[in-house]
């Protein structure tokens, strides 16, 4: 296959770039249909879709090259920082963004941090652009980096208004954010829409890095649940609440839960935005715990969306004792979801479809769609 990054297979950021584009999708067809022959149902096969310039998303690190501070990716084998100019995945603006970044490091004299010594204070740079926006993080070990102003400037000059945070991060692991956000210059929020939701995202904000994938895949979702028709449904791991939103323009009822305080205000804010409020009631708190204390009503559908480890034991138990007729799975830890099948299987439930989506082309990764329903 013709390579379309000079930079494979150094990055690997794309490691499976040289595989047909068809044939990694029948690869992750089959890899969730094995996961998933136990438990019955149907098993689609895998959405694809863009294959290049389809994130909006980038965590860029740093190193010196030749005595000049570049912008890359780590090496999946020696974690060493691998300079990259252009990036096929993300499109023309991760070029634009790395030349600003590295002629402010230039200009500034900006000093990368180096993770064996500890030493240097420029550990990242994360940056999402959408609908032709950008927001830029800054991660630093020292809360006094030189020249932000003279980032923002060459930023603007590129990409117009941009949202700009300092983010100071002191941990020795391979964490990219702490909880230390500084808000330097521009808006603080990233605006977006999707699917005839506003939203607005802070710099940690959960969004999906495959804008295209990620509307086809809840407006799947959506579908589904006009088909069920519940009044009430119960968002678990809801985020800023953007699927919540979704819910409510179709006329249901939300109840959604999320333990990142900042998500929930977030949440809470988008819903008065898009005139929704009175529709959806957000609550901030560990969904284990903030489950079991809901009285949703029996005809409630339960819509999750857990982290990559699954809902666990404890939440499949909620999930459980409600025993809602229908339960929506959104699944991007594939070996998690098989284990969340296995005890709510056993607890009544069965399959009815998965519908895997590749929202990371070149990658391993991907995304499954599940609808269970209560056996009778």
């Amino acid at each position: 296959m013709e390579q379309t990054c000079p930079y494979f297979p150094k990055c690997g950021g794309c490691a499976a770039r040289n595989v047909p584009y068809d044939r990694q999708l029948a690869q992750k067809t089959a890899y969730i249909r094995g996961l998933l022959r136990p438990f019955g149902g149907r098993v689609e096969p895998c959405r694809g879709g863009p294959t290049e310039a389809c994130r909006n998303k980038v965590h860029l690190a740093f190193c010196r090259e030749n005595g000049a501070v570049r912008a890359g990716f780590f090496d999946r084998v020696t974690h060493r920082v691998v300079p990259v100019k252009r990036c096929p995945m993300h499109g023309d603006w991760y070029e634009k963004l790395v030349r600003a970044a590295e002629e402010w490091a230039a200009r500034c004299g900006v000093v990368p941090y180096e993770p064996r010594t500890g030493k240097g204070s420029l550990r990242f740079l994360a940056a999402r652009y959408l609908e032709g926006r950008l927001m830029v993080t800054v991660v630093s070990q020292q809360p006094a980096l030189p020249g932000l102003d003279t980032l923002h400037a060459l930023l603007e000059e590129r990409f117009g208004p941009t949202a700009l945070w300092l983010n100071v991060n002191r941990r020795r692991d391979s964490a990219v954010f702490s909880r230390d956000f500084r808000h330097i210059a521009g808006p603080k929020k990233l605006r977006g829409s999707l699917l005839g939701v506003e939203f607005e995202l802070s710099p940690d904000a959960f969004f999906q890095v495959n804008t295209e994938m990620a509307a086809r895949m809840y407006s799947r979702i959506l579908s589904l649940a006009r088909d069920i028709g519940p009044d009430t449904v119960v968002d678990a791991y809801s985020g800023i609440g953007i699927t919540s939103l979704l819910f409510a323009k179709a006329g249901m009822k939300v109840v959604s839960v999320e333990q990142t305080p900042s998500a929930v205000e977030d949440a809470r804010a988008m819903a008065r935005s898009n005139r929704l409020q009175d529709r959806v009631r957000a609550l901030c708190g560990d969904c284990a715990k903030v489950l079991p204390r809901l009285r949703p009503g029996g005809d409630a559908l339960f819509f999750v969306d857990p982290p990559r480890r699954g809902l666990g034991e404890s939440v499949c138990r909620t999930v459980l004792r409600f025993a809602p007729k229908y339960v929506l799975y959104l699944s991007c830890g594939p070996e998690a979801l098989a284990e969340d099948l296995r005890r709510l299987q056993k607890g009544g439930y069965k399959l009815q479809l998965a519908e895997p989506y590749d929202l990371f082309p070149h990658t391993e990764h991907v995304e499954t769609v599940c609808l269970l329903s209560r056996n009778k």
